[in-house]
């Protein structure tokens, strides 16, 4: 019964319809910036609109019921409401970053971010197994504090997957995926002459990991701040909140 109703919705008619609706946008020029300016308004306008006031309506109901089981149940029922209302407002604002060119440099950092998505996307669990399990976090934080932990590996990514781009032509996931898929070795480094340079990178982002104290180092000044984001995490004081 599971499989034949919410496994076959979640998992595949959720995730066809999300890849319908995407294809659609595309296929309407949404997506290649075709459309007037007003239109692209006009999703962040009631895609936030409508999302915000969702999600909000939902996290006041979990709230007042104290989080529990059946809190959540309920508030699954506007769920994909919110969630459909806040992409659109996502793609609205994303959108006009790039129609009318505001921040050039997030603009970069996010297409680096997506050219590695898969090896981020993995990361991330790496992350968090070391932060929940190596560092025994896990059940110690409020739940306002799991935002830290979220925004400093987002600057993480933002930051080390321009950097890596730089020496390298794929991340190391989507490398050897290549590789599976083609059986043939695609080059890896965008030019052999930067092997030293990028050894030196990824031992400068090993050691700062592993020793918090050379997040302080000039070897490569702009991968330290996001590691020392991560140090930062473990220096909060516990506040007198409820915890998971």
């Amino acid at each position: 019964v599971y499989f034949q109703t919410w496994f076959m919705y979640r998992f595949f008619f959720d995730i066809f319809g999300m890849m319908l609706i995407g294809m659609g946008l595309f296929r309407l020029g949404v997506l290649t910036l075709q459309r007037p300016a007003w239109l692209y308004l006009a999703m962040l306008v009631a895609g936030y609109g409508i999302g915000l006031t969702v999600n909000y309506l939902e996290t006041r109901w979990i709230l007042e019921h104290r989080f529990s089981a059946l809190s959540f149940a309920q508030s699954n029922i506007s769920y994909d409401l919110g969630r459909l209302a806040m992409t659109i407002g996502h793609l609205g604002a994303l959108l006009l970053i790039v129609r009318w060119n505001i921040l050039p440099w997030i603009r970069r950092a996010f297409a680096a971010v997506g050219q590695m998505a898969v090896t981020n996307y993995l990361m991330q669990s790496v992350i968090c197994g070391i932060v929940f399990i190596g560092f025994r976090q896990f059940n110690q934080l409020a739940r306002h504090e799991l935002y830290y932990v979220v925004l400093a590996i987002w600057i993480f990514q933002l930051v080390m997957s321009p950097i890596w781009l730089r020496y390298f032509r794929f991340g190391p996931v989507e490398w050897l995926w290549r590789y599976l898929t083609y059986l043939k070795r695609p080059p890896f480094l965008r030019d052999q002459a930067m092997t030293t340079s990028a050894a030196a990178l990824v031992a400068c982002q090993i050691q700062c990991l592993l020793v918090p104290e050379l997040a302080g180092e000039e070897i490569f000044p702009e991968i330290c701040p996001a590691l020392e984001a991560l140090n930062w995490l473990f220096s909060l004081r516990q506040l007198p909140q409820q915890t998971i």
